[in-house]
C-alpha cells in the first residue's frame, strides 16, 4: 500500500511513465482544480473523464467519458486493453473516483501498469474498503492535497468578495482552514452578514478533514427552500431544472453554490450538494427521495423509491426500467435492484431473471448472492442450473458439478441441454474420468437425435479429454456446428481445447497452426480475451519448437505488459521465461518467474503445469536443479515426460555421472504417457536402458528423431543423452555434432554450451581431434568493440525491456534501437538478441 505523501510539493505531478497518481482530499479542497492544472502542465494528449453520481450504475461510464467510446463491460481485460489502445502514450485523467462505476474501479488497477493515469478521489468516500485498498496498492503516488497557505486563502477571499474588509477577510481565512470552497462560501456569507460569521460556529478548527462540517454549517444558514433545493441536487447527483427544485434556487445562486444555464441548475461543487443532503434529518431525506422519484425516469425512480423506503413502488419502477433498458448492463442493474428489495413479495421468476441477467454480463458473484437469498421452491431445478453455471464461470468446476447433479427434474429441453453442457464441462474441469463418463452418458441418453449445439460441443470436449479416436475431427465439427448456431463462446472453447490438447500432448506441428487459426478468428470477432489465449499458447508452442526465440521473448514481454486473462498470462510467462533461459538470459527468466502471476490470480490445469515445469527447467539450466518430482505436473502428457527427463538429467549431474541415480519408476511414468507424447516415452526408455548398462545411443538417437520438428530443445537433449550411454565414441560424437548444429541454429545458448563441454571431454580423452572440431563452421565475434550506446541498449534488453520501452527510455526511435541491437549481435557473434544481451551482462558481471 502506498503511504500517504508527506511532502506534496515533491509528489504533486502528473505521472511521466505508466502509473497511477491519486489526488485525495475532503470536499471542496480543490482536487478538481489541481487535477486540471496538472493535466494542462503535462502537455501532449490528455483524455479526461470521471465518475458521475447519477450514472455510477452504468458499467464503464467513467472511462467511456474519457475515451469517447463504450467499454465491453463483461470483459475487464478487453475493457482495459480498449482504454490502453486509445490512451497510448497520453495522459488519462479521471475526476471523482468516489462516483465511479464498478467496471472503472476494477479496470483502473490493471491500467496503472500500462498507461499514465491521474485521478482524484474525495475523502471521505463510500467506496468499499477493498476497492480503496486495490487503488492504493496500484498507485505509484497517493497524494493528499495540501490546504491553501494563508496568503493564497487571503487572495482567494479577496477575489471572491472584493468588498470585504481586511478584518473580515482574516476571519474568513481563519475559519476556512485553508479549504478553497470554504473560503468562497464563508466570504459570501460574511458579505451578507456584515462580517459576522458567528452563526456558522467555530470554523477555526475546520481543517481539511473538517470541511464537511463547515459546509454543513454554512448550508444550515440557508432558508428552508434553498436547503431543500441544494439537498435535492445532492440526492439526484446531477443537474436539474430550476422549476423542479423550487423557489430556493435564487438564494443558492446568490450564495454562489449553484449555477443556472438555460434553466438547468448545477452545483458549483457537487460535494456541497452531497453534504446538504447528508445533514438532512433521516425522515426529511426519505421524504425528499420520494418526491424526486415522481419526476425521474424509471431507473432513477426505482432507486429513489428504495431509499425512501417505498419498496413496492421501487420494485414496480425497477421492472419498468428493466423492460426499457437499452443495454444488458442496465437491465441487469434494474433486475438486481428489484431482486434485492426487502418488504416485497418478489416472484421467483424475477429473481431467476436477475441471476440470468447477471450471468450474461459477467457478474457471477452478484448472481451467486441473489441465488443465496432465496430458495428455488418449485423452480429449484432452474435455481440449481443457474447456480452451477455461476460456479462454473467463476472457476469452481467441482462446485458446479456437485450443484448440477440431480437438477434435471422439471426442466424443459433447452434447460436440460444447458444442464448437460454444464455437467460435462465441469467434469472435464475436475479431470475426474468417472464424472466425465457419467455426464457424457446422461447427455447422450437425453439427446438421441439431433443434439443442440452446446451439447455437441461439450461432448466433443469430453472426447478430447479422454483422447477418444477421432477427437480432433469431432472438435472441429462441433466448432462449426456452434458457429452455425450462433454459440460463439462454445465455438471458441472447442477451438481452444483442440489447440491446447495438441500442445499438451506434444503434437506441436498441429498445435501451432491451430492456435494461430484460433487467434485469427477471435481477432476478427473482437474477442480480445480469447485472442490473447490463443496468441499466448502459440508463443508457448514456438518456445518448445525453438522457433524465433527472440520474437517469443519480445512478444511475451509485450503481452505481459497488458491486461490478460489468467490462462493467457500463464502461457505467455512460461513461453517468455523458457525462451529467455534457453537463449542464455537466465537472470531475466529467474526474475520474471519469481514475480509469478499477479496476486489473487489463480490458474489451474495445463498452464499452471507449464509454469511449474519451466521453473524447474530454468533451475536445471542454471545448474541449481530442484530436488524431487513436482506432483502438480501430471495432466499434460508432454509436461509429465519433460519433467521426468529433467529429473534424470538433474540426478545424473548431481551424482557426477552415475547413471540410474534417479530412483523414480520411469517405466510407470512412460506407460502413463499418451500416444502423442511418444518422443518423451522413447527418451525415458533410453534412460532406463542406459541405467541398466545397455548400449543405448541408438535409442537416444531414435528419441531425437521423434522430437525433430516437434520440440527442438528435447531433440538436443536426447542427442546429448549419448554421453550417458556406455557406447563407443564413434556413436556419441556424431550425435553431439548434430546437437551442436541444432542448438546453434535455434539459438539455444545454454544447451549449446553443454554440448560443447561434452565434445571437449572427448577431445581431452583423445577420442576426437581438436582439428576436426575446429574445422566446423562457426559464428564468431568480430574484433570491433561495442559502442557505449550498443552496450546500454543490450543491457536494457537483458533486463527484459521491449524495443518500445528502450526507445522511450533513451529518447531513440525504434528503428535506431533495432540497429544498435543488430550491430551488437554482429560484433558479439550472437545469433539472437537475447544471446547478445546475455553475453553483455556476463561481461559486465551482471546476472543474465
Amino acid at each position: 500500500m502506498a503511504p500517504p505523501t508527506t511532502d506534496p510539493a515533491v509528489e504533486l505531478a502528473a505521472p511521466v511513465r505508466p502509473g497511477l497518481v491519486v489526488i485525495t482530499g475532503a470536499p471542496g479542497v480543490g482536487r478538481s482544480t489541481l487535477l486540471t492544472a496538472l493535466a494542462s502542465a503535462a502537455g501532449g494528449v490528455v483524455l479526461s473523464g470521471g465518475g458521475l453520481a447519477s450514472l455510477r450504475h452504468v458499467p464503464g461510464v467513467a472511462l467511456s467519458r474519457a475515451i469517447r467510446a463504450r467499454l465491453p463491460e463483461a470483459d475487464l481485460d478487453l475493457a482495459a486493453e480498449a482504454v490502453r489502445a486509445r490512451v497510448k502514450d497520453g495522459l488519462l485523467v479521471l475526476d471523482d473516483l468516489q462516483w465511479a462505476d464498478s467496471v472503472t474501479l476494477s479496470v483502473l488497477p490493471r491500467l496503472a501498469r500500462h498507461v499514465r493515469v491521474l485521478a482524484a478521489l474525495r475523502t471521505p468516500n463510500n467506496l468499499p474498503a477493498e476497492v480503496v485498498a486495490a487503488l492504493r496498492t496500484a498507485a505509484s503516488a497517493w497524494v493528499a492535497v495540501p490546504p491553501l497557505t494563508g496568503a493564497a486563502a487571503t487572495a482567494l477571499a479577496e477575489r471572491t468578495v472584493p468588498e470585504l474588509s481586511a478584518g473580515a477577510v482574516a476571519a474568513v481565512v481563519e475559519r476556512a482552514g485553508g479549504m478553497p470552497l470554504a473560503v468562497q462560501v464563508l466570504a459570501k456569507r460574511a458579505l451578507r452578514t456584515g462580517g459576522d460569521l458567528s452563526g456558522l460556529g467555530r470554523a477555526a478548527s475546520a481543517r481539511a478533514d473538517d470541511l464537511e462540517r463547515a459546509i454543513g454549517e454554512a448550508v444550515a444558514q440557508l432558508e428552508r427552500p434553498a436547503r431543500t433545493a441544494i439537498a435535492a441536487l445532492g440526492l439526484l447527483g446531477r443537474p436539474e431544472l430550476a422549476r423542479r427544485l423550487g423557489p430556493g434556487v435564487a438564494e443558492l445562486v446568490e450564495a454562489g453554490l449553484v449555477t443556472v444555464d438555460n434553466d438547468v441548475v448545477a452545483p458549483v461543487a457537487p460535494c456541497v450538494a452531497e453534504i446538504a443532503a447528508g445533514v438532512l434529518p433521516a425522515a426529511d431525506r426519505a421524504a425528499l427521495h420520494g418526491r424526486l422519484a415522481e419526476f425521474c425516469p424509471p431507473g432513477e425512480a426505482a432507486r429513489h423509491f428504495a431509499a425512501a423506503g417505498q419498496s413496492k413502488r421501487a420494485y414496480e419502477q425497477a421492472l419498468v426500467a428493466a423492460e426499457q433498458a437499452r443495454t444488458d448492463g442496465e437491465r441487469c442493474s434494474s433486475l438486481l435492484l428489484a431482486a434485492g428489495l426487502d418488504g416485497v413479495d418478489i416472484p421467483v421468476e424475477v429473481r431467476l431473471d436477475a441471476v440470468a441477467a447477471a450471468l450474461s454480463v459477467g457478474r457471477y458473484h452478484a448472481a451467486v448472492r441473489v441465488l443465496d437469498s432465496f430458495d428455488g421452491g418449485e423452480h429449484n431445478a432452474a435455481h440449481r442450473v443457474l447456480r452451477a453455471e455461476a460456479l462454473l464461470q467463476a472457476g469452481d468446476p467441482a462446485g458446479a458439478l456437485e450443484t448440477a447433479t440431480g437438477a434435471a427434474d422439471g426442466l424443459d429441453d433447452a434447460q436440460l441441454a444447458e444442464l448437460d453442457r454444464i455437467r460435462i464441462l465441469a467434469a472435464v474441469g475436475t479431470a475426474d474420468r468417472a464424472a466425465i463418463e457419467a455426464a457424457v452418458a446422461a447427455a447422450r441418453s437425453r439427446a438421441e437425435g439431433d443434439r443442440p449445439a452446446p451439447v455437441v460441443a461439450a461432448l466433443a470436449i469430453a472426447a478430447a479429454a479422454q483422447r477418444q479416436e477421432g477427437w480432433q475431427a469431432e472438435l472441429t465439427a462441433a466448432a462449426e456446428a456452434c458457429e452455425a448456431a450462433g454459440r460463439t463462446s462454445d465455438e471458441r472453447w472447442c477451438r481452444w481445447v483442440l489447440a491446447e490438447t495438441l500442445a499438451s500432448d506434444g503434437d506441436t506441428e498441429l498445435a501451432g497452426p491451430a492456435a494461430a487459426a484460433g487467434a485469427s478468428r477471435c481477432a476478427a470477432g473482437g474477442a480480445y480475451s480469447w485472442e490473447t489465449r490463443f496468441v499466448a499458447l502459440g508463443l508457448w508452442v514456438s518456445a518448445l519448437r525453438g522457433e524465433g526465440l527472440d520474437e517469443v521473448v519480445r512478444r511475451a514481454a509485450d503481452m505481459l505488459d497488458r491486461s490478460l486473462p489468467g490462462r493467457a498470462r500463464a502461457y505467455a510467462l512460461a513461453a517468455g521465461c523458457l525462451a529467455a533461459a534457453d537463449s542464455g538470459a537466465l537472470g531475466l527468466a529467474r526474475g520474471r518467474l519469481s514475480g509469478g502471476l499477479p496476486e489473487g490470480m489463480v490458474v489451474r490445469g495445463i498452464p499452471a503445469e507449464a509454469l511449474a515445469w519451466v521453473g524447474r527447467e530454468v533451475a536445471w539450466l542454471d545448474e541449481s536443479p530442484v530436488d524431487g518430482a513436482d506432483p502438480a505436473i501430471g495432466q499434460s502428457a508432454l509436461l509429465l515426460g519433460l519433467a521426468e527427463i529433467t529429473e534424470h538429467w538433474a540426478a545424473y549431474e548431481r551424482a557426477a555421472g552415475a547413471i540410474g541415480a534417479h530412483a523414480e519408476d520411469t517405466g510407470r511414468l512412460a506407460a502413463a504417457l499418451l500416444p502423442p507424447a511418444q518422443a518423451a516415452e522413447a527418451t525415458l526408455r533410453a534412460w532406463t536402458r542406459a541405467a541398466g548398462g545397455w548400449p543405448s545411443s541408438s535409442e537416444f538417437n531414435a528419441a531425437a528423431t521423434a522430437w525433430h520438428e516437434r520440440v527442438v530443445r528435447e531433440e538436443i537433449r536426447a542427442l546429448l543423452g549419448v554421453v550417458v550411454a556406455p557406447d563407443p565414441p564413434d556413436a556419441a560424437v556424431p550425435a553431439l555434432l548434430a546437437a551442436e548444429t541444432a542448438a546453434e541454429n535455434a539459438g539455444l545458448v545454454v544447451l549449446l554450451g553443454r554440448v560443447r563441454k561434452a565434445l571437449r571431454r572427448y577431445v581431452a580423452h583423445g577420442r576426437v581431434s581438436q582439428r576436426n572440431l575446429d574445422e566446423r563452421p562457426r559464428v564468431g565475434p568480430s574484433s570491433s568493440p561495442l559502442s557505449a550506446r550498443e552496450t546500454e541498449v543490450l543491457q536494457l534488453v537483458a533486463q527484459g525491456e521491449s524495443t518500445r520501452r528502450i526507445a522511450t527510455r533513451l529518447g531513440l526511435s525504434r528503428e535506431t534501437v533495432e540497429t544498435h541491437v543488430r550491430s551488437g549481435m554482429r560484433k558479439l557473434g550472437a545469433r539472437t538478441r537475447t544471446e547478445a544481451a546475455a553475453l553483455v551482462a556476463a561481461e559486465l558481471g551482471e546476472p543474465a
